[in-house]
């Protein structure tokens, strides 16, 4: 949950059923309960790696910061690496030399 700060009062407003101007253990469960969003954590463990790999920020993975990021494995070998570089070139839908997080279907829910 990300709420906003007008959100975040609403929230507490409503929890605070007995309007004692203070949110109980209960009064607390029940409001997690009710607004409880399932996280995905696999893909939030992938969305920040792509987020560590775009060194730039640009919002895309590059070759470049695709082999930088691999030239600090001593674990891989040049065959590791380049099969890395094909999935990327399978994986780069309109063949732009550019990952993008929203645009690859290895991304999407």
């Amino acid at each position: 949950m990300n709420p906003t700060k007008e959100e975040a009062t609403a929230m507490l407003v409503s929890a605070d059923l007995d309007n004692d101007g203070f949110i109980s253990f209960n009064e607390f469960l029940a409001i997690m309960k009710e607004k409880y969003v399932t996280i995905d954590i696999e893909r939030e463990r992938l969305k920040a790696a792509f987020e560590v790999l775009d060194r730039n920020k640009d919002g895309f993975i590059s070759k470049g910061e695709l082999l930088y990021a691999l030239s600090f494995n001593n674990h891989m070998t040049t065959e590791d690496i380049a099969e890395v570089m094909k999935a990327f070139e399978e994986w780069d839908l309109n063949h732009d030399g550019k990952l993008n997080y929203s645009g690859n279907s290895f991304f999407q829910e």
